[in-house]
């Protein structure tokens, strides 16, 4: 201590041949304070004590603490002892799987199509639906074309906006003029007249055009319905849960007490199987899109639809299913 007092007050700073000959920290901190004491007496009322050790030893733990804590953020192993109870919950945590997994991988909002595809009925749609003749490229000057998806839409387009009593040559001017439609979407339904006039010029045709002079008919009409998740996953497991199903009906015609459900398709039929028919393919593959359309419907609006009928534009058949 008295070595410390040695210290000239005058100076701003401790001797250089003081710091250097430091020892410890005690030796730059503590005549600093003395010096400022000397300096400022009236302003600093300094004491100074010798701890022990056992003092000592929750401030060398807390330094402990901090340096493994500096281990943990570089991600780097620290000794320290093992308790198995923290180890087993540690372990417990980490290792813990949710027991409904498949809840997880199923989408709370599904798509009539989606659950059509999980009861892998849409296998074959996807190898044939809207497949090319052809798998040469159509030549640029040719202009824009449409895919064979984008025609079944053009073709759905053309039923939604027909009204009775004027022809679809006049009615496609119309909708073309007045920018109802778009001038490829136009030449693609001009394209297609014979299909739709077909499809009007059938029984189920003919009963469309009849319903919609007295406002019994609905196109395009949307729902949402609720259904069970299981219905998604033929691999579900645990408690049940729902789901929304979320769709659009083609055509609901209404006939009598009940109704009629119209679906378009346009699928161009490449492959059948042995004994079966393009219409039978047809019928199997959106057999379960149309029975949803009907369970959702006759939930929703309580009514009873006592028929579903699929027309075909490609095969310029009516398909009913059972």
């Amino acid at each position: 201590m008295a070595t410390w007092q040695m210290t000239p007050p005058d100076e701003v700073l401790l001797p250089e041949n003081d710091r250097r000959q430091a020892k410890s920290y005690a030796e730059w901190v503590v005549p600093a304070v003395l010096r400022s004491s000397l300096l400022r007496p009236d302003e600093t009322n300094w004491s100074i004590r010798a701890m022990s050790l056992e003092e000592l030893a929750p401030y060398q733990e807390i330094s402990t603490l901090v340096e493994q804590l500096e281990h943990v953020q570089k991600l780097e192993k620290i000794d320290v002892p093992v308790n198995s109870h923290v180890k087993e919950i540690v372990e417990s945590a980490f290792s813990y799987q949710y027991p409904h997994l498949l809840a997880t991988e199923t989408a709370a909002k599904q798509t009539v199509t989606e659950l059509k595809r999980a009861e892998q009925l849409e296998r074959a749609a996807f190898e044939t639906t809207y497949r090319q003749t052809t798998y040469y490229r159509t030549p640029q000057f040719f202009g824009p074309v449409l895919s064979g998806a984008e025609r079944g839409t053009v073709l759905h387009l053309a039923m939604q906006l027909y009204e009775p009593d004027i022809t679809l040559t006049q009615q496609i001017d119309q909708w073309e003029a007045t920018e109802r439609i778009t001038p490829i979407e136009a030449t693609t339904m001009r394209e297609a007249t014979a299909q739709l006039q077909g499809f009007l010029d059938s029984e189920i045709g003919r009963l469309f055009d009849e319903r919609l002079r007295t406002n019994h008919v609905y196109r395009e009409l949307p729902f949402t319905y609720k259904i069970e998740a299981a219905r998604f996953r033929k691999d579900w497991t645990g408690p049940s849960d729902d789901a929304v199903m979320q769709g659009i009906v083609d055509c609901l015609i209404q006939d009598g007490e009940s109704y009629i459900l119209l679906d378009y398709k346009s699928d161009q039929i490449v492959t059948t199987e042995v004994g079966q028919t393009p219409a039978d393919v047809l019928r199997d593959r959106y057999a379960t899109q149309l029975n949803l359309y009907q369970e959702a419907l006759e939930a929703i609006l309580h009514i009873r639809i006592s028929r579903k009928v699929i027309y075909a534009f490609a095969l310029e058949e009516t398909i009913d299913l059972v």
